[in-house]
């Protein structure tokens, strides 16, 4: 469930292999570092799951869009601009459940982040 190499893998879209390579590999040391940071491991596994599926989602939808732009931008940029004020990007329209979950893990994320700053 913690962020690992295999998000890698499954984030690839085969455009920019290179560029993909880089973004993602940046994504997953975010991801890990905000697992751990806010102590994820020692939750419930529900909230684990919760977490691990909102992250991953976002990764995906953070990849696909950095790598279709000409220059993809660094992701200290990428993932504030997909979670601005705290609400992820509308990966599940059709799954009012889902969409929340990762509303709610992308405050947490945006907090994280503000913080860091």
């Amino acid at each position: 469930m913690k962020p690992d190499r295999t998000w890698i893998k499954d984030w690839r879209i085969g455009k920019s292999p290179s560029a993909e390579g880089v973004v993602a590999q940046e994504l997953l040391d975010l991801f890990s570092s905000f697992w751990e940071e806010t102590g994820l491991e020692a939750k419930a596994i529900t909230t684990q799951r919760k977490y691990s599926g909102a992250l991953h989602a976002l990764g995906g939808h953070i990849l696909e869009k950095a790598v279709s732009e000409q220059e993809p931008a660094p992701v200290r940029d990428l993932v504030p601009e997909a979670i601005e004020s705290g609400y992820g990007p509308l990966i599940f329209p059709e799954n009012p459940t889902w969409q929340d979950e990762l509303d709610t893990v992308c405050r947490k994320l945006y907090r994280y982040l503000a913080h860091q700053c």
